[in-house]
Formats: C-alpha cells, sequence, structure tokens
C-alpha cells in the first residue's frame, strides 16, 4: 500500500455503558465492550459473593459504575465505591464481593 492509498482512520465512537448494561441479563457473565491492543475492557453486572479465583497470566482491573463492590483477598480487603478503581496483579487470589450488586468494568 502506497502513502496514496492509506488507510482510512478508525472512526470514533463512544461506548455507551448504561446501554451496554442494560443487554446483560445474568450475573457474573461479563461481555466485551471495546479492544485496544491486547486488552479487552468488559462490562458485568455482579451480585453475590464469587469464588475465590486467579488469573495466572494476566493483570485485572475493575473500575465500580453503580454500586459498591469489594475484594478479599488472602493479604487484604478493599471497599470499592462508584468511580473508584481497583487492579489486582496477575496470579493474585481474590474474591470480588459486591453489596449488594455492583456494575463494574
Amino acid at each position: 500500500m502506497t502513502n496514496d492509498q492509506a488507510a482510512a482512520p478508525a472512526r470514533y465512537q463512544a461506548i455507551n455503558f448504561r446501554e451496554k448494561l442494560q443487554r446483560i441479563g445474568e450475573q457474573w457473565s461479563p461481555r466485551v465492550v471495546a479492544e485496544m491492543n491486547d486488552y479487552q475492557f468488559k462490562l458485568a453486572k455482579l451480585e453475590g459473593d464469587f469464588i475465590w479465583h486467579s488469573h495466572p497470566d494476566t493483570d485485572e482491573a475493575f473500575i465500580v459504575l453503580e454500586g459498591s463492590c469489594g475484594s478479599t483477598s488472602a493479604m487484604e480487603r478493599s471497599p470499592w465505591r462508584p468511580a473508584n478503581s481497583m487492579s489486582c496483579p496477575r496470579a493474585w487470589n481474590t474474591s470480588p464481593m459486591p453489596k449488594p450488586r455492583s456494575n463494574c468494568c
């Protein structure tokens, strides 16, 4: 491809989290809403405690959009509120605990 035939730039489109969340019916069932490089951005509805788990090959990040949530790890307990972010390093054992229900990215 020559410079004259360069691909058109990708069109920017905002993602409306409220609209996307309305399409999610199940709890603990994340949906991909965007991708960037090797990263996926997911939305999920969380309710009730989740199982202890870890992600051995990747870090994990959360942003609370609505509700409140917390996480228990072997080392600490941390509360999350709307507009708060939390990251968990790879292979970190954790158990998210929404109180009573949360929407997260």
